[in-house]
């Protein structure tokens, strides 16, 4: 049982799914579904006691962070009965996300080449980099001159709030 214990996850995630679908989209298990994300990182790590835990803490909690920001954006006008502004607490808590599963990667990926490996990291940042330019030249760039991407401020004004 123990080895198809991963199956459960999945199943009780699309059985949860289907329920916030049918009962109107209610912000609350929207936020519990995401939740269940670092509930199952933490009990799966606890379980299976990989030899580095580190990692995988470090993901679950990018995932807890992530859904704050949900959480906090989502419910900001009924917490603290104001718009939500920009930037707020819930972008700082987004943006935190990010640190924390860079750093995870990077301690599985030091696990498995110790040591230096100036090639790999320049191969990685040539990729990197060149999937940015492509990004850049046919996503972000024509949307912006077409103004599908707004300063905050005009995106504001556009919706009614500034």
């Amino acid at each position: 049982m123990r080895k198809h214990a991963w199956l459960v996850y999945p199943a009780l995630a699309a059985a949860a799914t289907a329920v916030y679908f049918v009962t109107g989209h209610p912000s609350w298990q929207y936020n519990l579904i995401g939740f269940s994300s670092p509930v199952a990182i933490v009990v799966a790590t606890t379980v299976h006691k990989p030899k580095q835990r580190a990692p995988w803490y470090l993901f679950a909690l990018g995932q807890a962070l992530f859904i704050g920001g949900d959480v906090l954006a989502y419910n900001y006008d009924r917490f603290f009965h104001v718009p939500l502004p920009y930037p707020s607490v819930a972008d700082a808590l987004y943006l935190s996300v990010y640190p924390c599963l860079v750093l995870g990667l990077l301690l599985i990926i030091r696990r498995r080449t110790p040591g230096r490996d100036r090639a790999g990291f320049i191969d990685s940042l040539i990729v990197g980099i060149g999937v940015g330019v492509v990004s850049w030249i046919f996503l972000i760039g024509p949307a912006w001159r077409a103004g599908v991407l707004a300063t905050p401020g005009r995106h504001r004004r556009a919706r009614g709030n500034g």
